[in-house]
């Protein structure tokens, strides 16, 4: 991508960003296969509800403070 700088010089800023993102896509295509996660929502509790999840937030954000 860098060895042809005359190349790019031409190229709009959108043009560099499509190039740059072809380029990256291609080298994790390349290396890095494909794995498709099925992932299925956990349903809460009937008593976790808005209160809970304040709390929950509030104590998570004073552990990461910690």
């Amino acid at each position: 991508m860098c060895a042809e700088l005359d190349a790019l010089a031409d190229k709009s800023a959108d043009g560099l960003v499509q190039l740059y993102r072809d380029v990256l896509t291609g080298l994790l295509d390349k290396n890095c296969s494909v794995v498709k996660v099925r992932r299925r929502p956990k349903k809460t509790t009937p008593w976790f509800n808005a209160d809970c999840r304040a709390v929950r937030r509030h104590t998570r954000a004073a552990e990461r403070r910690f």
